[in-house]
């Protein structure tokens, strides 16, 4: 079989960037022209028809800045800030304005679909060129170097038409996924109403009274023995996401465990993240494995006054009240004493135990749905890495 031939980027697209956000207040308006910002990009991660943006242009801004209008099928990769390291992709879905912190990617209609184009953006992934100063930085001649397959428009059309297929299948995959998800809540507040509002009138506690609370620790980084080797997992306020957690990225030794302040949780230990950034602090997470955590997560320790998946389940749902709770100058931390106090309502045992094995029914549903996901989604890999590589 005939290889396509490879070109630089630049061969088969216009490369640029777009333009300065404008700063005045009357720059903007409702119904203005689509104007796209990173975050617009970062909202899904990847898509191939960008249409919803924050901001809108007047025509005065774009006529007084001399804004470019890029056309549908531009294709945005970031170039710097932050969002470098998250690799961002995105097809623009209408005709836009784009912030300068964005590479805009024109393709040559004739020589290259644009489409095509995105789904080997997908497969292409630059920060390891980037340029680290206080933010990531991408130059525009590193993106336009880059080298991608260009068989025939009729070919390109053809694995466009596969992988659109194959990511339809992740895409409702995905949300039947969420779908799944979204019933153990349901099935709660179907049975014992909001748990911030209680409006039911379930007695209230505070989690002290009920459960054992506490923190865990960090081995010195520097103690090599306390990491290297390690068999215990360390849990860290990242992989608290609102569920289950079965593996963690790091571990440490059982010396670190006996010679520092870490201590190892059962499984059934619930964790509430009380630091971090974005959408972090406050989130709950149930540790499936024993493992040990660092002093940003508080470890709930439920005993026989209150079923744990019961309590995880409401913590779960009181996310933006525990979020709300933090204090502190540059970032808004939660403490120990906060969770505590924090009250829960404690409807009867029994009527906690119906809740359990209802929600193991949506569990089970739950992991399968992932698994299909996830099939689905080393399907559509295999697919971009074969069309590309």
């Amino acid at each position: 079989m005939t290889r396509p031939l490879t070109f630089r980027l630049d061969e088969v697209a216009e490369v640029t960037a777009g333009n300065p956000a404008p700063q005045g207040p009357n720059d903007f308006c409702p119904d203005g022209a689509p104007f796209v910002r990173m975050q617009d990009v970062g909202r899904t991660h990847w898509t191939k028809s960008l249409t919803s943006t924050t901001d809108r242009l007047t025509k005065e801004a774009v006529a007084r800045h001399r804004l470019r209008r890029f056309p549908r099928g531009t294709l945005l990769i970031p170039k710097s800030g932050a969002s470098v390291n998250l690799n961002h992709r995105a097809l623009l879905g209408t005709d836009a304005y784009v912030v300068s912190h964005l590479a805009a990617v024109v393709p040559k209609a004739a020589t290259i679909d644009a489409e095509y184009l995105y789904y080997w953006s997908l497969t292409y992934d630059p920060r390891h060129q980037a340029q680290t100063t206080s933010l990531p930085s991408l130059p525009t001649a590193l993106i336009k170097a880059a080298r991608l397959p260009v068989p025939s428009i009729q070919k390109q059309r053809r694995i466009v038409d596969l992988l659109g297929r194959a990511e339809g299948i992740v895409r409702l995959r995905r949300e039947a996924h969420q779908m799944a998800a979204e019933l153990i809540p349901a099935i709660f507040i179907d049975m014992f109403g909001d748990p911030a509002t209680n409006s039911k009138g379930w007695r209230m506690s505070a989690i002290e009274r009920l459960c054992g609370v506490q923190t865990g620790a960090t081995p010195r980084k520097e103690e090599r023995c306390y990491y290297d080797g390690g068999t215990v997992p360390w849990a860290r306020t990242g992989e608290v996401r609102g569920g289950h957690i079965w593996q963690v990225e790091e571990r440490i030794t059982e010396l670190a465990v006996e010679a520092t302040n870490c201590k190892v949780f059962p499984a059934n230990t619930i964790l509430v993240a009380m630091y971090g950034q974005g959408q972090t602090r406050g989130r709950a997470g149930m540790l499936r494995v024993p493992a040990a955590t660092n002093q940003a997560c508080a470890a709930i320790l439920p005993g026989d006054a209150i079923n744990a998946a019961y309590l995880f389940a409401a913590l779960n749902l009181q996310y933006e009240r525990l979020r709300a709770m933090g204090r502190g100058g540059n970032q808004a931390n939660l403490n120990l004493g906060m969770i505590k106090s924090f009250e829960v309502p404690c409807p009867p045992k029994e009527a906690q135990l119906q809740f359990v094995e209802r929600a193991a029914a949506m569990e089970s549903i739950l992991r399968q749905q992932g698994d299909a996901l996830e099939k689905a989604t080393a399907m559509f890999d295999a697919l971009l890495s074969r069309a590309f590589h």
